[in-house]
């Protein structure tokens, strides 16, 4: 026989029947963080936290566009998980067509954080960091194309 799990909750009846059902499936909150004459760049929410969508831009051409975001997802999956966002899927998003599902990094640039007051040992451990992060991806047979202290998120 199997058990029936009940979760208890504040409403009336005292459970919640389905807590995934509250949960939205669609993208919700989107928001245009960066665009090329390349790609586009969203920061939505679904199933209550922040993912980073990554589309061609309108004027680049969808048949290029999407062969190169395809291109893109398979080398993003040669990549560990935690050496950069992890790539999950792509979905095609009203407005917007197909875009890599990423984690959202909460964090700031390497050009932000290079404007701080940082001593020369963190200069340093950083740069570090950097060439390890690289080492490990091109390891992985990926060049990062577009390596720039923009790209790079300092969690």
């Amino acid at each position: 026989m199997e058990k029936e799990r009940n979760i208890r909750s504040a409403d009336s009846s005292g459970y919640i029947v389905d807590p995934v059902a509250s949960l939205q499936e669609d993208f919700t909150e989107i928001t245009e963080i960066h665009r090329s004459a390349r790609n586009v760049v969203l920061r939505a929410k679904r199933f209550g936290r922040w993912w980073v969508l990554k589309g061609a831009a309108p004027d680049s051409g969808l048949t290029e566009g999407a062969s190169a975001l395809r291109k893109e997802f398979e080398i993003a999956l040669m990549i560990p998980r935690g050496i950069g966002p992890n790539a999950s899927a792509i979905e095609t998003l009203p407005d917007y067509g197909p875009c890599i599902v990423m984690d959202y990094v909460e964090g700031i640039t390497l050009g932000e954080w290079l404007k701080g007051p940082h001593t020369r040992r963190q200069r340093s451990d950083m740069a570090y960091m950097l060439t390890e992060v690289v080492g490990k991806i091109h390891r992985c047979g990926v060049v990062h194309r577009d390596l720039k202290p923009e790209n790079i998120i300092i969690r």
